[in-house]
């Protein structure tokens, strides 16, 4: 059941990403401000790649790239990235410092 706006989910990593950008401005909260800079240019960098792709889409009548039988193979191997990646990866905060050895 849709009860949101025709443009709902559209904006939405980029919209959150401005707005923890804005709360962290308010706050002087650093971290915030470069959590919502980095979300909101995810945001921004999926609004062009999927405008490009259905652009070019829609005009050609065909997607812009072919790989053939390759589907299942290529999607497999990005499902097995991102779930290594999310099980071995580490992602850095910025908040975070480690030291080695030694009493804190």
């Amino acid at each position: 059941m849709n009860v949101g706006g025709a443009g709902e989910g559209r904006i939405g990593p980029a919209a959150a990403g401005l707005g923890l950008m804005l709360y962290g401005l308010l706050t002087q909260t650093y971290r915030m401000e470069r959590e919502g800079a980095v979300l909101a240019s995810i945001g921004l960098v999926v609004f062009v790649g999927a405008a490009v792709f259905f652009e070019s889409t829609f005009e050609a009548g065909r997607v812009p790239f072919d790989l053939g039988d390759a589907w299942p193979v290529v999607l497999v191997a990005i499902g097995v990235v991102v779930l290594v990646a999310g099980l071995f990866g580490h992602w850095p905060t910025g908040g975070e410092h480690h030291v080695s050895g030694g009493a804190h």
